[in-house]
């Protein structure tokens, strides 16, 4: 194949009908069971030059999966493009959207609107911030706005269907979270000072050329204790934030230590209970249970924690609860250092470890996205490396009946 004729075609925001030329389902496990049930899919491409990085999924409402993506180019030294998979409830490819390249670096993670999907991404130009939708089916994407801010990290629903931008400002070295009720009203603007010249890290991890760092938001606690609780760059450290929501005001925060620590993922259990997960210095621990004071100041060492000692080194964690079997609990998703994702499974109400399931996988895996299906399954978005050296996405189901939660 050309290249250069292969890569304009790409680059344009179009379908590429006969998706399955240019990207090819590869089954690695199946069960014997409906294929909808259980399956664990990786989506070769031909180009060895490209490498794919999934950003996050989503169920669409046929049963299928929405994966948003980017690529990057051995060729280019640019931001990572966008690409947008549509697949059926059995995993097979039905439809691949690649969005034009003046838009690039797309984030977790997509929200609805309506029966569409939204998500934010970078202009290829000058980093300001895009908000763009695309159908469920993957027929079509478009901007929506440009909104405030340069370098978007994290983009969050909100319970009452505002939404919440993360970004980064290169200048005033700050992370700006702000509150928008619709793309053209904008409620607040908060900003949280660094002390530190982040520029390199939050542009390496835009590029997926460096580390990765675990940006997210989310919406925690009741009525008049509810707070915005945002993992980012903060004072001298990864920080997460408990921000008023009249505001954005940091009402309060758990420290960890400089770049080389973080809270890798966080679910809001109820009242001051939350479920953690974190890294430091290449080990990774579990929370499962943890009270946190959203109006005061923690260090995220002070909590009895799990340690993971068969995770990989500071390894990409998921987190959501979920219910099996009428029992409510805590899903944990991670990668081994034996090139396995793993599935942890705690008790809601106690914390206590319920089991815990592997994922096998012949290549290294690292984790992207943990959903709960509409069949009361789990589905887990990764990446993973075909021959062992091509970066290319991965989707694994695990069927009801396959989750080991009496």
């Amino acid at each position: 194949m050309n290249r250069k004729p292969f890569i304009h075609g790409l680059f344009s925001a179009i379908i590429i009908s006969g998706a399955a030329v240019f990207l090819t389902g590869c089954d690695i496990k199946k069960s014997n069971s409906d294929p909808s049930d259980s399956f664990s899919i990786v989506y070769d491409h031909p180009d060895m030059n490209l490498s794919f990085y999934p950003i996050d999924m989503v169920q669409t409402g046929d049963g299928g999966f929405l994966v948003l993506s980017v690529y990057t180019d051995t060729a280019l030294s640019t931001f990572p493009l966008i690409r947008l998979m549509k697949t059926d409830k059995s995993g097979t490819l039905v439809r691949e959207l690649v969005v034009d390249d003046a838009y690039c670096s797309a984030v977790p993670a997509l929200i609805p609107s309506g029966s569409s999907w939204r998500f934010t991404c970078m202009d290829a130009v000058n980093q300001n911030t895009k908000l763009m939708e695309v159908d469920e089916n993957a027929t079509s994407v478009a901007e929506v706005k440009e909104l405030d801010g340069k370098y978007p990290l994290y983009l969050y629903a909100t319970s009452n269907d505002d939404f919440l931008v993360l970004t980064f400002d290169r200048i005033a070295r700050t992370s700006e979270l702000t509150l928008y009720s619709s793309p053209d009203e904008q409620e607040w603007q908060a900003s949280y000072n660094i002390n530190e010249d982040f520029k390199n890290q939050v542009e390496t991890h835009l590029k997926k050329t460096g580390k990765q760092f675990p940006f997210f938001i989310l919406q925690a606690g009741e009525s008049t204790s509810m707070h915005y609780a945002v993992n980012c760059f903060f004072n001298y450290t990864m920080t997460l934030i408990f921000a008023n929501p009249a505001s954005g005001g940091r009402d309060g925060q758990v420290n960890t230590y400089q770049d080389d620590a973080a809270i890798s993922s966080m679910v809001y259990l109820d009242g001051s209970r939350f479920a953690l997960s974190r890294y430091y210095m290449g080990e990774n621990y579990i929370f499962p249970s943890v009270e946190l004071d959203q109006n005061g100041t923690q260090g995220a060492d002070e909590f009895d924690d799990i340690h993971l000692s068969e995770l990989a080194g500071d390894a990409s964690v998921k987190s959501i609860t979920a219910t099996f079997h009428n029992r409510e609990s805590e899903v944990f998703a991670s990668q081994t250092k034996s090139n396995s994702l793993v599935l942890y499974f705690f008790n809601k109400a106690d914390g206590n470890l319920l089991a815990t399931k592997n994922i096998s996988s012949t290549n290294p895996v690292k984790v992207a996205g943990l959903i709960s299906t509409h069949d009361d399954g789990l589905a887990v978005l990764a990446q993973t490396y075909v021959a062992g050296r091509f970066p290319r996405i991965a989707v694994f189901k695990v069927a009801p009946g396959d989750i080991p939660v009496d």
